[in-house]
C-alpha cells in the first residue's frame, strides 16, 4: 500500500471519515421512538434498541468529548507506533520547513523577551498562515510593529472607532 495510491487513499479517507451513526440503521417508529438497528445480534437475539427521544439525545451526548480533550483518535494503520505507518502517512517537514513565515513553535513573548512554549499560535502568526496578510507590518515602510495595548472594553473601543471616524457599532 502506498501512500500515493489514489485508491488506497480513497478508501483509508472514507474509512476514516464515517459517521458515529449509521442513518440507515436509526428509525423512527409510529409511537415517536427512536429504533436503533444493530449490526450484529447480541448473544440474547436482540436486534434493536428502542429509545426516547430524551434517552437518545443522552446517549448522543455521551459521545461528545469534553472540552480540550483530543477528537480524533488514530488506530490500525495510523496509530503512532504502527509499523505499517511509515508506508502511509508522508514524513513531516524539517525544522526549516516547518513553517513558510520562518516561525518555530516557540514564541518569544513581548514585554520580557523570554522565550515561551505554547500550544497555540499568536493571533498575528495565524492570520500571517491563513490569509497571507502580515498584520505586524508598517503599511506605510513596512517594518515590523510591535502590540502596544490589548483594548478589550466596549465602552472605549467604541469611542475610539468614533475619533477615527470607522463606524461605531457593527453593522
Amino acid at each position: 500500500m502506498s501512500a500515493h495510491n489514489r485508491l488506497h487513499r480513497e478508501r483509508l479517507c472514507r474509512y476514516l471519515l464515517r459517521p458515529t451513526l449509521a442513518n440507515g440503521r436509526l428509525h423512527e417508529t409510529l409511537d415517536g421512538k427512536y429504533a436503533f438497528e444493530l449490526k450484529t445480534p447480541w448473544s440474547d437475539g436482540t436486534r434493536m434498541i428502542f429509545f426516547s427521544g430524551e434517552e437518545f439525545v443522552a446517549r448522543l451526548t455521551a459521545l461528545v468529548p469534553p472540552p480540550l480533550m483530543h477528537m480524533v483518535h488514530y488506530f490500525g494503520v495510523l496509530a503512532p507506533n504502527a509499523k505499517m505507518r511509515k508506508f502511509v502517512v508522508p514524513e513531516a517537514p524539517g525544522e526549516e520547513d516547518a513553517d513558510p513565515c520562518g516561525h518555530s513553535i516557540a514564541y518569544e513573548q513581548i514585554t520580557t523577551g523570554k522565550t515561551i512554549l505554547r500550544r497555540w499560535i499568536p493571533w498575528a502568526t495565524m492570520l500571517l498562515k491563513v490569509f497571507a496578510v502580515d498584520v505586524l507590518a508598517c503599511p506605510k515602510c513596512d517594518s515590523g510593529m510591535q502590540p502596544s495595548a490589548w483594548i478589550t472594553q466596549p465602552r472605549v473601543i467604541k469611542a475610539i472607532l468614533a475619533c477615527v471616524e470607522a463606524m461605531p457599532q457593527p453593522p
